[in-house]
């Protein structure tokens, strides 16, 4: 800090004018915040902020009086003699051209130059210059984010005032320094020639900066009051949306990089940002004069106003006038839907009736209509992205990107009514690609989906919360069983979810494609013991997956298959019901045989090494007495030595016939050219039976520390 003010100092020519951002700020930072801060004010006096500092103490007297230097109270107290006046306290007065500068800058008029007067000192001053990280670490510290290169070759990991490069292997070729104490978050602009980097050191700064990938030269774009925490390029390339623990929002030009908007709509920290693929914009438009075929709600009626709304894809239309909604590109009619609604709040209801294919064909005229509209009214309406953004308030709000105006709010993180309830923290969100829905993660048990303009429009008046709020609406909730409930980050490829908490495994769901789902069962079809503490980040990159772990480690997964083949023998079976026809895929079909009291096995030999996450049984049509009770999994590379996997004992008859039952273990195996199962009990008759028997291969990965101790 010293030498930021000496620099400002020797910049400063007798004639120029005295900046409070450039001149004055950095000396209240260095010799006055201390006593005068946000957490200590004495007398009642601080400098944390302008408006503070231009404010009165407890004294009552005006610090500053603009234009006059001999009646400013701050002043007085700068060049008094007096030891128990004079400020600083408790440290060296200033020197005689710091007190000019204050002297010069109240003379003329006391101005600020900054953003906003409600800004903290830290946000005006010249961005630090950090220290070189260590040559060598002598310990693991905490990797907060690492991502994938856009070609998927290199990973870029976050360090101590550095962000590291390494090949996939975990070589490292690669180290860029001169960032913040603390990096939360790296993305790639769209060309992929430079990085942002978001950070800073908890409860002193945040920072936002530009790193030019081919010669590693940095631009500060952004001082903030406390660390950032994410931050997001746009889709199309022009903005850079940053939040953190100040609460704020920021969203800056990446042409220009000047702030275009803020808020502080939330009420804690900002930590995960989202932004939709699609536009969106809305208006009321008037009934008269309108087509027959349009039907109204009665409020619209009552009104005489109903909604008219267009979301833009990349590669189609989605197109709504009333209660009809058309989905289409530039060849071809993709769905239309006729919307009825009923009620609003607690009675709103809701039924939609979808129309594809040749049914199609009996509604040309509100097709045709939705297109012309689409080209009269679509073409010149000023659609813009959704911001999503997640945060410790409980709530993920909705943002029009180019304005700021808050769209909504979704609240389904705490709720005290209905069957999926409680009070979480939002740690992230994400929009998923080529859809309406947003999803939203945190504490609790359940991964959220959610529309934001559905859930924007179920919501009803404060009169009616508590019997709105018991009903689900539209959302989405994928149960998980992460053992400490805490999910960190989720990220999205193709049709799956991916998520990572704070017991160190990774899991992925499924998303539903007919939105039904389970709130009661747990969704996850693949789950992945990688580390033993918080796992920070998930990045997806053609089929592969790395994560970064609060232990100082970077794991990867390959969600590739390896189309393994195998060959299954054991006990053979009775005609027509032999062990081949256990692996059919078929559960009309079953294995079947007198046991004789003797352990029943059941051995697959692959082609090559494979691990595997899961497995699944299912029961035949017929004697539930026959499904299995006990029986141990095993694993081998050389057919004489087994590794066991899995032991089940005293398993229950399956529910229902013709059943699958999966069984998910522990944690993935190792890879094994060999598997079997030694099943030595059935639930009570003579003889054994299953329908189905599956093997469910996990993902393959490593990991590699990502603070090696020689680099």
């Amino acid at each position: 800090m010293k030498k930021i003010i000496l620099s400002t100092l020797l910049a400063l020519s007798l004639n120029a004018e005295v900046s409070f951002k450039k001149h004055i700020a950095p000396i209240l930072k260095q010799k006055c915040e201390s006593c005068h801060g946000d957490q200590k004010k004495k007398g009642g006096y601080g400098v944390d902020t302008f408006t503070k500092f231009m404010k009165a103490g407890k004294s009552g007297i005006e610090a500053v009086v603009p234009k006059d230097p001999e009646d400013s109270y701050l002043y007085e107290l700068l060049i008094s003699d007096d030891e128990d006046d004079r400020m600083p306290q408790d440290d060296d007065p200033l020197s005689k051209e710091q007190i000019k500068l204050f002297k010069q800058w109240i003379a003329e008029g006391a101005k600020f130059d900054g953003e906003s007067t409600e800004d903290k000192l830290i946000t005006l001053l010249p961005p630090p210059v950090h220290p070189k990280p260590p040559k060598n670490y002598p310990t693991a510290l905490p990797v907060f984010t690492s991502v994938f290169s856009p070609d998927g070759k290199k990973i870029y990991s976050a360090a101590y005032n550095e962000v590291l490069v390494w090949d996939l292997k975990g070589k490292l070729i690669d180290r860029i320094d001169g960032l913040p104490q603390t990096i939360n978050a790296i993305v790639f602009s769209n060309d992929g020639q430079s990085i942002y980097v978001a950070g800073g050191a908890p409860g002193e700064y945040g920072e936002i900066s530009r790193v030019n990938l081919k010669n590693k030269s940095r631009q500060n774009i952004a001082m903030c009051e406390d660390v950032v925490l994410d931050l997001k390029v746009s889709p199309d390339g022009s903005k850079l949306i940053t939040g953190g623990a100040d609460s704020n929002i920021r969203v800056f030009d990446l042409k220009s990089q000047k702030l275009l908007w803020r808020n502080k709509q939330h009420a804690h920290w900002v930590t995960g940002l989202a932004v939709t693929d699609y536009s969106f914009f809305e208006e009321q438009a008037k009934n008269q004069g309108l087509p027959d075929f349009l039907v109204y709600t009665e409020f619209e009626k009552k009104g005489g106003e109903h909604n008219r709304q267009i979301w833009k894809f990349a590669d189609r239309t989605i197109i709504r006038e009333a209660n009809w909604q058309l989905e289409f590109s530039a060849d071809k009619n993709i769905k239309l839907t006729d919307i009825r609604e009923t009620g609003i709040g607690k009675t709103r209801e809701v039924k939609e009736t979808h129309f594809t294919g040749k049914e199609l064909k009996q509604h040309q005229k509100v097709i045709a209509y939705l297109k012309q509209l689409d080209k009269t009214w679509g073409v010149q309406v000023d659609a813009q992205p959704f911001l999503l953004t997640s945060s410790f308030d409980k709530m993920v709000k909705v943002f029009n990107l180019k304005t700021g105006l808050l769209f909504t709010t979704y609240k389904g993180h705490s709720k005290v009514y209905g069957k999926v309830n409680g009070h979480f923290k939002v740690y992230s969100v994400v929009a998923q690609e080529n859809s309406l829905l947003a999803w939203s993660a945190g504490g609790g048990r359940h991964i959220h989906g959610w529309n934001p303009v559905l859930i924007r429009d179920e919501d009803g008046t404060a009169g009616d919360m508590e019997e709105r709020f018991a009903k689900e609406g539209s959302a989405i909730f994928l149960k998980h069983d992460f053992k400490k409930k805490n999910i960190f980050k989720i990220n999205q490829e193709g049709e799956l979810l991916w998520a990572v908490a704070d017991d160190g495994s990774i899991k992925s769901f499924v998303i539903p494609q007919d939105g039904k789902f389970n709130p009661d069962q747990a969704a996850e079809n693949f789950t992945a013991q990688l580390q033993d503490d918080y796992l920070m980040s998930v990045d997806i990159k053609n089929g592969n997956i790395i994560t970064a772990g609060f232990n100082g480690t970077i794991s990867q997964l390959s969600t590739k298959k390896k189309n393994a083949e195998f060959t299954v023998s054991g006990t053979i079976g009775q005609k027509g019901q032999m062990i081949e026809q256990c692996v059919d895929g078929n559960t009309a079909s079953k294995w079947c045989f007198f046991h004789e009291d003797k352990e029943v096995v059941w051995q697959a030999k692959y082609n090559q090494p494979v691990s595997i996450s899961s497995y699944l049984l299912a029961s035949a049509g017929d004697v539930p007495d026959r499904d299995p009770r006990d029986w141990i999994l095993e694993a081998s590379n050389d057919g004489k030595n087994w590794t066991e996997i899995d032991r089940r004992s005293n398993q229950a008859k399956f529910e229902k016939r013709r059943m699958s039952q999966s069984y998910q273990l522990n944690q993935s195996s190792d890879e094994f050219m060999q598997f079997r199962f030694r099943f030595t009990k059935v639930n009570g008759a003579n003889m054994f039976q299953l329908s189905l028997i599956e093997l469910k291969e996990s993902s393959s990965g490593q990991s590699f520390a990502a603070y090696p101790k020689k680099l």
